[in-house]
């Protein structure tokens, strides 16, 4: 029987952690989880998405739209991920196997507009953030690192992989 892990998401800033018990998991395997969801709460520039949490690289890469699908922007989220078993069944990423996916937010972004701008925003929430002591130095350096790699990737200046990729697989399950 498949069984679907359960999704939490943990932001420093403001601080909230929340279970994700609405999102629908599109795709999930050794490294990456797609996933389909709606607006938490009410919001007028957009309403719903699709994101792209990608394990290796410490990015959540969402498209969000509008209502009635149109492409507000891309937002990629800086992130660590968490995977733990359930009552101690052996994990392995698994779709069959229950664990926990905590996606803690580690507050820098990358939003991308549909004309490609790119903007670097929230640093200085990672700077409050770690000088409030809400982040570890190694979980500093993760999210630095992580944004470094992700802008290489926008500029393409990393030959093994596209940001286009990203956007046409998910596109590819709207």
């Amino acid at each position: 029987m498949n069984r679907k892990p359960t999704l939490i998401r943990k932001r420093l800033i403001p601080e909230e952690t929340v279970v994700l018990t609405k999102d629908e998991i599109v795709l999930w395997n050794d490294s990456y989880l797609i996933t389909k969801w709606s607006a938490l709460h009410s919001r007028t520039d957009f309403s719903s998405g699709i994101s792209i949490h990608d394990f290796k690289n410490n990015w959540k890469i969402s498209r969000m739209a509008k209502s009635d699908g149109t492409l507000v922007r891309w937002y990629c989220d800086i992130v660590s991920f968490q995977i733990s078993p359930s009552e101690g069944v052996a994990f392995g990423h698994d779709s069959s196997e229950d664990c926990t996916i905590l996606i803690e937010d580690l507050l820098a972004d990358v939003i991308l507009s549909p004309e490609g701008e790119v903007s670097v925003v929230d640093l200085d929430e990672l700077a409050t953030a770690y000088e409030k002591e809400l982040l570890k130095k190694e979980e500093l350096l993760l999210a630095l690192t992580a944004l470094d790699h992700l802008l290489k990737v926008l500029r393409g200046e990393d030959a093994t992989i596209s940001f286009s990729d990203y956007q046409t697989l998910l596109e590819s399950y709207l």
